[in-house]
């Protein structure tokens, strides 16, 4: 079972919401004590069992919770462990009203994290005046967090303003009907209006080619080319991304001039090892095939040469007729 009251706002009090008081006990008669007691210090909600009052917690996320400790099911050290065991509440005060007041559960409930126990029956003045300091201090340390979150995230987005102010890159945030509301001095000069301001121009206008690629560029960089310095076309990778509320879009601009140059370069080196390697293997084909038979008429040259160098081997010659009856000359 789980109920609220609110607390009532004093006339002519400024505007504030109320503190949010947890009240879990299985006893309603205890419930409806501890609410006349505190109705005017916050929204009083209150919940029987353990289960409800963790559920309950993450739904309303209360500023105290006050616990019994037998409960069935989940008793309040169960619960008060679990509270503690989760960022969120870490810095939640827990107030143990209970009338098992002995120095070992009171003991339990402090090493658990339990900011305060009461014994029942309570004394109603020191109750409230014990809720309200605690209830003090944790909207103290509430404004801290919040003072140290405010003082992060400004010197954060600081921050971020220099890096996108001297990115190299071309930074340009648009709303969402494509106008720009911010971009950096990178952007200016890839886009051809160097020392121009470029807020408050169009998408459309700073990029026409760029309009029919953004749903590609939400996916994956995409190649554009715009004209640059002495009219020669400049190469840019654009990357785009959307807020989750669909309201900002950024683009990341980069020149990829010197890159697309190094590929070019690494091709034509790519293609000339290539036509290296061809010729050498042609070569060394031309050799193989060609070259037994090449030395085969080279050697048969080489002798018919000797023959005509050798007076003997001349058919016309004394020489060569004398050879030619040693030659037939029977044996004996």
């Amino acid at each position: 079972m789980h109920q609220s009251v609110a607390a009532a706002q004093p006339a002519g009090a400024p505007s504030q919401a109320p503190a949010r008081l947890l009240i879990v006990d299985d006893d309603v008669g205890a419930i409806t004590l501890l609410q006349r007691t505190l109705s005017d210090l916050g929204s009083i909600h209150y919940a029987t069992t353990g289960a409800e009052a963790l559920r309950l917690s993450h739904q309303m996320r209360p500023d105290l919770v006050m616990l019994d400790v037998h409960m069935p099911g989940l008793d309040g050290f169960a619960v008060c462990a679990a509270l503690k065991a989760q960022q969120e509440f870490k810095h939640v005060p827990v107030v143990f009203v209970t009338r098992y007041s002995d120095a070992a559960n009171e003991q339990r409930a402090l090493d658990l994290g339990a900011a305060d126990f009461v014994r029942k029956p309570v004394e109603a003045n020191v109750l409230r005046a014990r809720v309200r300091n605690l209830l003090a201090l944790k909207a103290r340390i509430d404004g801290e967090l919040r003072a140290l979150s405010e003082h992060w995230r400004r010197l954060a987005d600081s921050r971020v303003a220099d890096l996108v102010r001297t990115a190299g890159d071309g930074v340009i945030s648009c709303d969402a009907s494509e106008h720009v509301m911010l971009a950096n001095a990178a952007a200016a000069l890839l886009v051809g209006r160097p020392g121009e301001s470029l807020v408050g121009m169009t998408l459309g206008q700073l990029l026409p080619n760029f309009l029919p690629l953004l749903e590609l560029a939400l996916a994956m960089p995409v190649r554009l080319s715009v004209p640059g310095p002495h009219d020669r076309a400049r190469p840019l990778e654009i990357r785009a991304s959307r807020s989750e509320d669909r309201l900002l879009l950024t683009l990341v601009i980069r020149d990829i001039s010197e890159r697309e140059q190094l590929e070019t370069e690494q091709r034509a080196r790519a293609v000339a090892e290539a036509a290296a390697q061809a010729k050498s293997r042609l070569l060394a084909f031309v050799n193989h095939e060609m070259g037994a038979p090449l030395n085969a008429v080279l050697g048969f040259s080489e002798v018919m040469r000797g023959d005509d160098l050798n007076p003997c081997r001349r058919p016309n010659s004394p020489g060569w007729a004398a050879s030619s009856r040693e030659r037939n000359k029977p044996s004996s």
